[in-house]
């Protein structure tokens, strides 16, 4: 859901971007990214779900921390590159529509709520089977 809702924040922001013709709009357009944009904590987060090792984890997250780093540099690049009019601008908030709605359709069928994650296995224990500390 929470994936859903960021593709659709980043949509309404490329849609406002696509409309606007002031400075005014242009900051307006910062909005909805900017209060729906959770991708990469929910992407840390299926990635500690789904490894199974320490190790395996450390290096899913470290890849996907240098990927959200190369985003920042290289996005803004080419954003500038691809996007210059009000019609591309436009074009991808109909591409984010249509991400939102891949997104609705195929992640369910991916994550099933039935699967057991990794995280729960290594939950603490009930409080029933944690020995008493010693009484001095």
């Amino acid at each position: 859901l929470a994936l859903f809702v960021s593709a659709i924040g980043s949509a309404i922001s490329f849609a406002i971007l696509g409309f606007t013709h002031s400075l005014t709009g242009l900051w307006l357009s910062l909005v909805p990214q900017s209060l729906f944009n959770h991708a990469f904590n929910i992407n840390k987060a299926v990635i500690v779900d789904f490894t199974k090792s320490s190790e395996e984890r450390a290096a899913e997250l470290g890849k996907l921390s240098m990927a959200a780093g190369l985003g920042m540099v290289a996005g803004p690049a080419l954003g500038m590159a691809f996007i210059s009019t009000h019609e591309q601008a436009a074009a991808a908030a109909v591409l984010f529509s249509i991400l939102a709605v891949l997104l609705a359709a195929l992640l369910p069928a991916i994550i099933s709520p039935d699967e057991p994650s990794s995280s729960s296995s290594s939950a603490a224990a009930p409080a029933s089977e944690v020995p008493a500390a010693p009484v001095e």
